[in-house]
């Protein structure tokens, strides 16, 4: 892997740490690097990054509010990004539309 490609999922992960493999993926494209999930996740394994706690313990949160945020943005992205097999595939968001 090219060493500014890695070096953009390192920094991508150290600003937001709650990202997944495929949104990493996703946000690099737009900045026009060609990288996959896979290699997202090979370079998080050969840094010790691979599980989100990993992730969120190499994260120093500046202030309170800092933390908030990314916990604020993990939530948002679990309840309307995230699908869920336990609910049909769907996302949680999605499951209390259709419930209304």
């Amino acid at each position: 892997m090219p060493t500014e490609i890695e070096a953009a999922i390192l920094d991508h992960v150290l600003a937001y740490p709650c990202h997944g493999a495929t949104r990493v993926e996703q946000e690099l494209r737009l900045k026009g690097l060609q990288v996959s999930s896979g290699g997202v996740r090979g370079v998080w394994m050969r840094h010790n990054l691979l599980t989100k706690r990993e992730r969120l313990g190499r994260y120093m949160f500046e202030t309170i509010e800092k933390a908030q945020r990314i916990a604020k943005e993990w939530l948002w992205a679990y309840n309307h990004e995230r699908p869920n097999i336990g609910i049909g595939g769907i996302t949680p968001a999605q499951k209390l539309q259709l419930a209304a």
